[in-house]
């Protein structure tokens, strides 16, 4: 998130909606911000997006909750910074890890979505009802053709057990393989985007 009384101030919200949720709460209390972009990881539903994409949502929902849409300046803002990165991008926030390709195609039909992740609609409600812009910048980390090893089992507390999920990636080791390849590519991507943005902030 962006200060007003520094540059960039950059906050980790944790994993999942109730984590990121009570995260921004709490720093709201000591921070004066005008502007936020939440970033992140996603999984793709559909083919239109493919892993390594930098996209930009113009919206998020729930499985229960209409779309809540992001601030349409702030966004064309991060977009012209990023030329390539995907805009217009409807996403879904599920309250766990969609890890197969089964369930994404479903996912998909049904809520009209093209990425999914577990902590924009929250992250998002919050920062709105505070009254700041906010955009959403997320890379893609794994393909609506991918299955994931069972990630929801590692997660403990909005943490992620590193014996866990070693474990649950030995026991799925072909797509423990392929996220760890397109997670690690996403990462980078994601790391690059936003250096590129910080240089077009204080340019």
């Amino acid at each position: 998130m962006e200060a007003a009384r520094s540059p960039i101030e950059v906050i980790s919200i944790g994993v999942g909606p109730e984590r990121a949720a009570e995260t921004i709460t709490r720093v709201l209390y000591g921070l004066r911000v005008e502007r936020a972009l939440i970033t992140g990881v996603c999984g793709l539903l559909t083919q239109r997006v493919h892993p390594g994409e930098a996209l930009l949502y113009n919206g998020v929902r729930t499985a229960t909750d209409p779309t809540s849409e992001t601030d349409l300046r702030l966004t064309t803002t991060v977009g012209s910074l990023l030329p390539r990165a995907k805009s217009g991008v409807r996403a879904l926030s599920w309250s766990s890890v969609v890890t197969s390709a089964q369930e994404k195609g479903q996912l998909a039909g049904r809520y009209d979505a093209d990425a999914v992740d577990m902590e924009s609609y929250a992250a998002l409600s919050v920062l709105r009802r505070a009254g700041i812009a906010t955009a959403v910048l997320r890379v893609g980390s794994d393909g609506a053709g991918d299955d994931l090893p069972e990630v929801n089992e590692a997660l403990v507390d909005g943490v992620l057990d590193g014996r866990r999920l070693a474990w649950q990636m030995l026991r799925s080791p072909r797509a423990a393989t392929n996220m760890a390849w397109h997670g690690l590519h996403a990462i980078l991507r994601l790391k690059r985007a936003i250096a590129r943005i910080a240089r077009g902030r204080s340019s």
